[in-house]
């Protein structure tokens, strides 16, 4: 997918702008002719097919055709995040041995392969047909994902084109885009979510409006005022900013006609704020990984009558819940999601024990399944809720916690902006739960507040036994809270 997404666009859109940024905008016949000079400088430079090549460098127009041109040279794309850097940066190093990496000179002491600073598109240019794909066989190797590392150290997802076209499929088969839509993303091009943002839009012919980041929200609104965005690829700490600043959001956000939202649970308080804010949008509130991009959605027809809930599975993929000793629990019950599916990654990038350990089969099923490390509950009707990952879930005098019920409760004070609940040891309960608040911005609320309105709702043993109030959240890059530095 990734290596031929311009050539069969040309024709039909060439004149039509494919990606808009900080550095510029270029049409479908620039962004070819500037992905086939990249392809050549790579091939100079003795890129060969398989061989790995590191982009780290921000969202841009220069990022995105590099990406293209080491894709269309037949090479595995390695995006990296930006603000990776020191000893987690050379553990990504030393993992990918890429061939060649672009990155800013500041980062090039951290590789330990030859870099280059990325040229300016405007140099790039050269005949398309020059450095034609090369073709890839289905499941060659495409790209190494390295993931955002919220629950430990990054791992690298090796995804093939047929992992990445049967995921863009499916997610096309349900939202439905088309070459008219206009892509707003400030996601980094390092995160699936982010990439397959770019993916999407060029498969079509639409137009990509990429932000470097969404670290000045007015800004970026209103760059997606400016460009008549219909769909809007967030995340839940946006959608917390949008609701706390609703008359910014409601003037920028009238061309919408979706907002999708992963990377992390949405509060259902949230999603209700959201869609009543912005009622002529279709909002789709989805999970996934990494390792298979989508699993999930929520028909936004739904989102009344299945609060909370991330959807039914994909139709390309086998799903159940399975219990500690791998056997399936029934509706309503915890277990950990294992997923089959053409979508589901080739496994770890040199890391054969932690495949092993992931790719797993399933007793009385064929085949390997990824198993998710995510834990959640099914409703009769199969739709699935997510409660967090394994290694959060809380044990608080014989029942079994999920945190996020806890966050749920405590976001539906408009006061709060974040939140964040996590386990703390305790003599007589062996775990307690500890809620680190955020509020909204001139907010104010005291502890008892928030023990109150957990009173509300949860049983005594949900309530928390400490809350902390803090300015921010620490978060990955693509916006997953990283509950690991606040145990």
């Amino acid at each position: 997918m990734i290596d031929s997404l311009l050539a069969h666009r040309l024709a039909k859109h060439g004149k039509r702008i494919a990606v808009i940024a900080h550095d510029g905008a270029l049409t479908y016949v620039q962004l070819a002719s500037a992905v086939a000079g990249v392809a050549s400088r790579l091939a100079r430079n003795g890129v060969k097919r398989g061989d790995r090549v590191a982009v780290q460098w921000p969202n841009s127009c220069v990022a995105v055709v590099h990406l293209l041109g080491a894709a269309q040279l037949g090479a595995v794309v390695v995006p990296v995040q930006v603000s990776l850097k020191d000893d987690a940066l050379r553990a990504t190093t030393r993992d990918c041995e890429a061939r060649l990496a672009i990155c800013p000179p500041v980062l090039s002491k951290y590789w330990n392969c030859v870099t280059e600073s990325a040229a300016p598109v405007n140099s790039l240019a050269a005949d398309v047909s020059l450095a034609a794909a090369l073709g890839r066989d289905h499941d060659q190797l495409a790209a190494i994902l390295y993931t955002s590392g919220s629950t430990g150290a990054p791992k690298g997802v090796m995804l093939s084109r047929a992992n990445m076209d049967a995921a863009l499929d499916a997610v096309h088969d349900y939202l439905a885009p088309g070459p008219d839509d206009v892509f707003y993303s400030a996601l980094p091009l390092s995160s699936s979510y982010g990439l397959y943002q770019l993916v999407s839009a060029l498969s079509l012919g639409a137009k990509l409006v990429l932000d470097r980041s969404f670290a000045f929200p007015v800004q970026s609104l209103r760059i997606l005022r400016e460009h008549r965005a219909t769909i809007f690829a967030a995340v839940p700490t946006q959608v917390a900013w949008l609701l706390a600043h609703p008359d910014v959001g409601v003037e920028a956000l009238t061309s919408l006609r979706l907002i999708t939202t992963a990377a992390a649970s949405l509060p259902i308080d949230h999603a209700q704020r959201l869609r009543a804010m912005l009622p002529a949008a279709r909002l789709f509130v989805m999970y996934g990984q990494t390792e298979c991009k989508r699993i999930s959605y929520l028909d936004p027809s739904n989102l009344d009558r299945k609060p909370g809930s991330v959807g039914q599975g994909l139709r390309i993929q086998r799903h159940m819940l399975l219990d500690e000793s791998g056997r399936r629990v029934a509706a309503g019950e915890l277990g950990e999601l294992a997923v089959q599916g053409p979508h589901v990654m080739q496994g770890y990038w040199r890391n054969p024990e932690l495949t092993n350990e992931v790719l797993r089969t399933v007793a009385g099923e064929s085949g390997r399944w990824l198993h998710t490390g995510d834990v959640f509950r099914q409703d009769l009707d199969g739709y699935l809720y997510f409660q967090g990952r394994r290694d959060e879930i809380l044990k608080i005098g014989g029942h079994k916690v999920s945190p996020i019920e806890i966050e749920n409760a405590i976001l539906k004070l408009t006061e709060v902006s974040e939140v964040a609940v996590i386990g703390q040891p305790d003599a007589q309960w062996g775990q307690v739960a500890r809620a680190l608040v955020v509020l909204a911005d001139g907010a104010h609320a005291s502890v008892e507040t928030i023990v109150r309105q957990c009173a509300a709702s949860l049983p005594r043993y949900m309530i928390p036994k400490s809350v902390e109030f803090r300015a921010t959240l620490p978060k990955t890059e693509s916006g997953k809270m990283r509950k690991r530095d606040l145990s």
